[in-house]
């Protein structure tokens, strides 16, 4: 593979990685702020894992600042960062592109959970990024396997119990899958155009008997 095909191909990964963190996490509230006050962190993976390493420094604000020798040790440190900042929100997405957000949440309110499931489920997001996931180049997946090390790392380090937003203790909050961080982005890339008729399915009804008369038929009298 010659450079510049590796270029592009960590182009299109960070690419990815950012639309998910950034067009799809950000518009969300941040919820998990336990290590907000800090100004640097160092953090790694665990032993016997793929090996990453990054130093997270944060702003006055908040504003995470992320290095690493690698760019997978940067992605990593991305992954680390978003969880941090919002466990629950890449966690309560995962489970809205699986089509489960009712078998946790319940029907929710005039069953929104329960038409998310259906309209997600019917559109196969989910089911079709992790059929491509084997298909799709080994640098990209390295790339969101970093992503995805990093936030379990959090989560591995805080806890489930101890998370400080409104999914603590929840039992669908769990380490995930590169492969569900990666139809998570798929479904990103989607929400800006088919998730929007989506939305229509789970209410969808057949056309009435009078609106089936076949085009051109002429009206009696």
């Amino acid at each position: 593979m010659t450079r510049q095909t590796n270029l592009r191909t960590h182009i299109f990964a960070g690419a990815a990685i950012a639309l998910a963190l950034a067009g799809g996490l950000t518009a969300c509230s941040s919820d998990d702020t336990a290590d907000k006050g800090k100004d640097d962190k160092k953090t790694q993976s665990p032993e016997g894992k793929d090996s990453y390493q990054a130093s997270i420094s944060r702003t006055a604000d908040g504003v995470p600042h992320i290095s690493g020798k690698t760019f997978g040790d940067v992605v990593f440190g991305q992954g680390y960062a978003s969880g941090q900042d919002r466990t629950c929100d890449l966690a309560d997405q995962v489970i809205k592109i699986r089509g489960e957000r009712a078998k946790y949440l319940g029907a929710g309110d005039e069953d929104a959970n329960l038409n998310s499931d259906i309209q997600w489920r019917t559109i196969g997001i989910f089911d079709s990024a992790t059929k491509d996931w084997e298909k799709i180049p080994a640098e990209v997946q390295d790339m969101f396997k970093a992503f995805t090390a990093g936030w379990n790392s959090h989560l591995e380090e805080v806890g489930v119990d101890k998370i400080s937003g409104w999914c603590a203790a929840e039992k669908w909050v769990r380490p995930l899958e590169p492969s569900e961080t990666y139809a998570y982005a798929r479904s990103i890339a989607l929400s800006a155009s088919g998730a929007r008729i989506g939305a229509y399915i789970p209410t969808a009804q057949p056309p009435s008997a009078e609106s089936a008369e076949p085009a051109g038929a002429a009206s009696p009298g």
